[in-house]
């Protein structure tokens, strides 16, 4: 009997508990899911009604990040250009999205693409532009590495690439100007004394 009067007592503690801690654990629950359904439901906000969205059975949340993280990338990547070295990959990523707009246009990315290669530059003798930036080896851009970018130490550059700039160092254009000769400081790869170097190798 003592038994018995101890599995009541045992039972209706568990009961009590139950009734009291599993209930605030369900709302706390409740609570976090709401909350992360609202901070999803903020983020799908900026992703328009017509841009491609995912759908998982049974993981409806996991669907609509991956939808506004589709959408983010689009929106927030480097807007079009004709740049052709990564045409290829682009066409991939894009041309299956429907009702997809690029940064800074309206038009859809299929349109886009389909423009930009029209624009592609071929000259009579079959040259493809690569339309990438400001070259020294052509003028329509080419898409290898600057001779600048042949040590990351200015000093060993010397021997592969001295004279190939006769301007003044702050009128060097693109990204051998700007991200190399003006912080590098040496008058050998520029302007006059660059001019000068480059004669003596005929000397």
């Amino acid at each position: 009997m003592k038994i018995r009067h101890d599995l009541v007592i045992l039972v209706g503690c568990v009961t009590i508990c139950g009734t009291c801690v599993f209930p605030a654990r369900a709302a706390d629950g409740n609570a976090t899911a709401g909350t992360r359904e609202g901070v999803v439901g903020r983020l799908l906000r900026d992703v328009p009604g017509d841009f491609p969205h995912f759908g998982f059975a049974g993981h409806s949340e996991q669907a609509q990040l991956l939808s506004h993280y589709l959408w983010y990338h689009l929106h927030h990547r480097g807007g079009p250009s004709l740049t052709l070295f990564n045409k290829e990959y682009l066409l991939t990523a894009d041309i299956w999205l429907g009702n997809a707009s690029p940064r800074g246009t309206s038009e859809r990315t299929q349109n886009v693409h389909h423009g930009q290669l029209l624009g592609v530059r071929i000259d009579g003798e079959g040259y493809v532009s690569s339309h990438q930036h400001f070259s020294h080896a052509h003028d329509l851009g080419w898409p290898f590495p600057t001779w600048a970018q042949v040590d990351s130490d200015p000093d060993k550059v010397k021997g592969k690439a001295v004279g190939w700039h006769f301007q003044p160092l702050d009128q060097v254009p693109g990204w051998v100007g700007g991200l190399y000769l003006r912080r590098w400081q040496k008058a050998e790869y520029a302007g006059q004394t660059a001019a000068s170097l480059f004669g003596s190798i005929f000397a």
